[in-house]
């Protein structure tokens, strides 16, 4: 039985001496800004779709709020 093509290094067993090797810390940075703002503008989405909607009362008010918003 031949040995694997590959062996273990028992010295990179510390998550802290991994690295990735094709990694581009400028393009994490942008994955990561564009994840944000996806984030932000699908919250401003769902704020806005609700506020609509309970404009067109399609969604009935809060009783609480009724008497602020009129």
């Amino acid at each position: 039985m031949s040995s694997p093509e590959w062996k273990l290094d028992e010295s990179t067993q510390d998550v802290d001496s991994y690295e990735f090797a094709n990694v581009n810390p400028r393009l994490v940075f942008l994955l990561a800004l564009a994840v944000g703002f996806v984030a932000v503008a699908c919250v401003y989405f769902a704020y806005v779709s609700v506020s609509l909607a309970i404009e067109a009362d399609m969604i009935p008010q809060p009783p609480r709020l009724q008497g602020l918003i009129d």
